[in-house]
């Protein structure tokens, strides 16, 4: 789903809600005390206010307009990465398939548990894709360890009985020790995509 398919359903969800609890016939009581069977939208304003509806279509809501979060102008995520160890501009380079996919949902940390990207802008892109696509993004990370430093986890790891089977169960553990993103040379594998924000063109 693209971003303005996203906006569009988001929008058509606002206002079906809307529709909905107006259009709802309640069993009402009236200043005098009779009770009776009325739609939501005949009542006085204030009135209406009894039957807006309840938290979990509000938060169904909320949800979904949640999604285009993790994409926004380079001003917004200039702001969203302010305080970030990490200010480059980061690039990940992708097929067009999962280009689309990541646009309309966010990244995912995949079977290696963090999401990579390159420093350099044609990185990712050149390398690895070849005729692929590169998304440019802010990172918000503030624990950045480096690569060198992942094997004195691995040892805590085991120490407190935990054999890891790969990179997956390493980068959980990392986050559970507070880690954010992983470094090395130009690249940096950031852990959570919640910190994460793509810039759109």
């Amino acid at each position: 789903m693209q971003i303005g398919e996203i906006l569009k359903e988001a929008k058509w969800i606002d206002k079906k809600a809307s529709e909905d609890w107006l259009e709802k016939v309640v069993e009402h009581t009236t200043p005098s005390g009779k009770r009776r069977k009325v739609k939501v939208k005949s009542l006085s304003p204030k009135e209406q206010e009894k039957y807006r509806p309840k938290k979990d279509l509000k938060k169904k809501i909320k949800e979904k307009k949640k999604q285009l979060k993790h994409v926004g102008t380079k001003e917004e995520a200039d702001e969203f990465s302010r305080d970030s160890k990490v200010k480059d501009t980061v690039s990940h380079g992708t097929t067009e398939e999962f280009y689309n996919k990541i646009l309309s949902k966010g990244f995912s940390p995949g079977k290696r548990g963090a999401v990579f990207f390159d420093k350099r802008e044609e990185g990712p892109l050149t390398e690895i894709y070849g005729a692929g696509k590169t998304l440019s993004a802010k990172i918000n990370v503030k624990n950045v360890i480096h690569y060198d430093d992942v094997s004195k986890y691995i040892k805590k790891m085991k120490s407190e009985g935990i054999t890891p089977k790969g990179e997956k169960d390493i980068h959980k553990y990392l986050k559970t020790q507070g880690i954010d993103a992983i470094e090395r040379a130009n690249e940096i594998a950031v852990l959570d995509p919640k910190n994460i924000m793509i810039i759109k063109d």
